[in-house]
C-alpha cells in the first residue's frame, strides 16, 4: 500500500494519551547502533514484523543505496525507557510534478528494493506512535513538503491509526494499493503438487528428473561466506545476462546494488535468516535464488538463471526445489 500526505488546515493535536512516553530523534544510522538490542526486542513483540523492518536491512540499504537521503528515525519510549515504537524515514529533494520538493519517504524506499516497510510498535502503543509521528511532522513541517510512504503492508495497525489521525487533522491524503502474492505451504510436497494446475503438476517433477538425467545436479543453500561470494557473483552475472539479452538494464547494473546485496547477505547469514539457494549443473552454477526469512515466512527477492538453457529450465526447477526444501 502507498500513502501520500501533505500538511493542510492543521488543527491543534491532542498529543499523547500516555504522557509518560517520550520520543527521541535519530538523524544518523550510526546513532541507531545503541538501540539495536531494543530494536530486536521490539520486533519480537510486533506480530507483523518482517526482515524489511530490521536493523540489518535498513542499515545495509542506507550504507549502499541511501547515500543521497538524510535519515530521520523516531523512537518512541515508554515510561520505563523501553523502546515501544519506531518510525524510520528519510528525506531528500526530488522532482515532483515539474518541481523540486523535499519528499519524506520510509527509510529503505526510493530504489525499488524494499517491501513491507512498516511502523513496528509494541501492543497498545500503536495510536501513541501514530500521534507522535504526526506531531513531530507538524512541528517540523519546514523540513519536508510531501510524505510518500510506499509498500506499507495492509493491516498495519499504526498505518491505520496514521490515516485516521491525518484525516482528523484534515491533511490531504491519497492512497493506492497493489496486489502481492504468497504461498501458504502445506505439510507435504505431495500436497503442494496437488494444489497446482494439472500441467504444472506434471512439469515440475518432470523437468527435475530430466536435469538429473542430463547433468550431475546439485541444489544447496549457502551457509558460509565462501559460498555466498561465489553464489552472488553468479546471481549478478546470470540475472544481467538474461535482462541484457532482451535490451533491458537489469537490477544489478548498479555497483551500489551489488554492494548492498553483499553487505546484506553477510548480515542475514549472521542471524540465520539468509535463504540463498543455488542449482549447479556439472559443477557450474546455472540458477540462483536470493531470499531470506523472518520467523516462518520466506521472502523471495531476486533470481538469476542461465537463459541460454531454455529447454533445461534451471530457474523453474530451482524454484520448485526451494519450495520442496522449505516444506
Amino acid at each position: 500500500m502507498n500513502a501520500a500526505v501533505s500538511p493542510a488546515l492543521i488543527r491543534p493535536l491532542e498529543f499523547l494519551s500516555a504522557a509518560e512516553c517520550s520520543v527521541k530523534v535519530y538523524d544518523s544510522i550510526r546513532d541507531l547502533e545503541a538501540i539495536r538490542p531494543a530494536w530486536n526486542a521490539l520486533l519480537d513483540r510486533y506480530r507483523m514484523a518482517t526482515t524489511f523492518s530490521t536493523w540489518e536491512w535498513l542499515s545495509a540499504w542506507s550504507r549502499n543505496l541511501g547515500a543521497a537521503r538524510s535519515p530521520l528515525v523516531l523512537g518512541l519510549f515508554d515510561d520505563c525507557r523501553n523502546l515501544a515504537g519506531l518510525a524510520c524515514f528519510s528525506i531528500a529533494e526530488e522532482a515532483y510534478c515539474g518541481r523540486r520538493i523535499r519528499v519524506l519517504r520510509m527509510l529503505g524506499d526510493g530504489t525499488r528494493d524494499s517491501d513491507n516497510l512498516d511502523f513496528p510498535a509494541a501492543p497498545g502503543y500503536e495510536d501513541i506512535l501514530a500521534r507522535s509521528v504526526l506531531h513531530h511532522l507538524r512541528s517540523h513541517a519546514s523540513q519536508w513538503d510531501l510524505c510518500a510512504w510506499n509498500t506499507l503492508p495492509l493491516g498495519s495497525p499504526v498505518v491505520s491509526s496514521l490515516l485516521r489521525e491525518a484525516a482528523r487533522l484534515r491533511w490531504a491524503c491519497s492512497e493506492t494499493t497493489t496486489v502481492s502474492s504468497a504461498i501458504s505451504l502445506p505439510p507435504t510436497w505431495e500436497e503442494y503438487l496437488s494444489m497446482l494446475p494439472g500441467e504444472e503438476r506434471k512439469n515440475l517433477p518432470r523437468y527435475a528428473r530430466r536435469l538429473n538425467s542430463r547433468y550431475a545436479t546439485r541444489v544447496y543453500r549457502c551457509a558460509n561466506l565462501e559460498t555466498i561470494d561465489r553464489s552472488l557473483d553468479a546471481l549478478f552475472l546470470l540475472h544481467q545476462g538474461r535482462w541484457e539479452s532482451i535490451g533491458e538494464p537489469g537490477s544489478f547494473s548498479l555497483r551500489e546494488r551489488r554492494d548492498f546485496y553483499r553487505d546484506l547477505s553477510r548480515a542475514l547469514l549472521d542471524r540465520g535468516w539468509l535463504e540463498l539457494w543455488v542449482l549447479e549443473l556439472d559443477n557450474k552454477i546455472a540458477a540462483v535464488q536470493f531470499a531470506f526469512r523472518y520467523g516462518d515466512r520466506v521472502f523471495q527477492l531476486q533470481e538469476g538463471y542461465d537463459h541460454t538453457r531454455p529447454t533445461d529450465r534451471p530457474g523453474y526447477v530451482l524454484r520448485g526445489e526451494v519450495i520442496k526444501a522449505l516444506i
